[in-house]
């Protein structure tokens, strides 16, 4: 590892939101990579009670290879930070989307260790080639092992791919119920997905995708729009997901959801008496279901 890396962690807890671990967070951050091989070549730069006016600036004055927001998000894809009073001042996704494709400069991976983040997550991998998100709400525990776990593995040389599996097993490890809520989106992912077509033949943007999932958490609550979350997560990442029908579950009505919202297109194709298949094709996410069961 021959290039100094600079990770800028970004913490906001706002004085109107429940109060989080973020100094502990930090803390865990500091000693992994501090007791790890390249321990020298990592400058971690920290930045408390962040305000929406803030955020140019410190990009531009530390031009980061690591990106790090801790904090607040809410269930509309937005992430909070800080007004002049103190209280939470929210930040749109397509807003912080925007600020990665004018400043992304040196920004190689973000990590939004806060709730319901996955949504942003998809939008700024568009420019940024490993982003992290969390696909509903993370207990502190559960984000503080993920963390910890995961810039160890980094200060050791390990990639970040590899980085981001060995957090989620650490929360495994200490017997948590939140290792699937770290969702890794790539660019490499969102290139070749990048635009799709609604049910009447339009193109559709990912922006509007993303708009439209998040647009469930209104009507449908938390659980109904992880499931919806999750399955376009995983149809990023694995190119297709294998669902069986045969009991009308939470997982096939939100995928059913998605493809009335226009963000998956269906495509009535035979595949069998039981098994519904969501996939990547060259326009995008597809659903594949069996006739008999639609």
């Amino acid at each position: 590892m021959d290039k100094q890396i600079k990770v800028l962690f970004l913490a906001a807890n706002p004085t109107d939101t429940t109060r989080l671990r973020l100094d502990e967070e930090v803390r865990a951050i500091d000693q992994a990579l501090r007791n790890s091989r390249y321990r020298d070549k990592f400058d971690l730069q920290q930045h408390w009670a962040v305000r929406v006016s803030d955020l140019q600036g410190l990009f531009l004055r530390h031009e980061p290879d690591i990106v790090h927001f801790s904090g607040h998000g809410s269930h509309l894809g937005e992430i909070f930070l800080e007004d002049n009073y103190g209280k939470g001042q929210p930040v749109s996704s397509a807003a912080l989307s925007t600020l990665f494709s004018l400043l992304k400069d040196n920004i190689k991976c973000v990590i939004l260790n806060a709730c319901f983040s996955a949504p942003q997550a998809m939008l700024i991998a568009k420019y940024i080639d490993y982003v992290i998100g969390m696909s509903n709400d993370i207990s502190d525990k559960a984000a503080i092992k993920f963390a910890s776990s995961f810039y160890q593995a980094i200060g050791f040389g390990r990639d970040t791919e590899t980085a981001f599996a060995l957090g989620c097993l650490e929360i495994d490890l200490h017997n948590l119920d939140d290792s699937n809520k770290p969702q890794l989106v790539t660019s490499k992912q969102i290139v070749k997905t990048s635009g799709t077509q609604s049910l009447d033949g339009r193109e559709m943007k990912l922006e509007k995708i993303i708009q439209n999932v998040l647009a469930i958490f209104e009507f449908e609550g938390s659980e109904f729009a992880e499931h919806c979350i999750s399955i376009l997560m995983m149809a990023y990442r694995d190119g297709h997901i294998m669902l069986h029908p045969a009991s009308y579950s939470i997982k096939m009505r939100a995928g059913q959801t998605l493809a009335k919202l226009g963000a998956l297109q269906v495509v009535d194709e035979r595949l069998g008496r039981t098994w519904s298949k969501y996939q990547i094709t060259s326009l995008g996410i597809s659903v594949l279901h069996d006739r008999k069961q639609i």
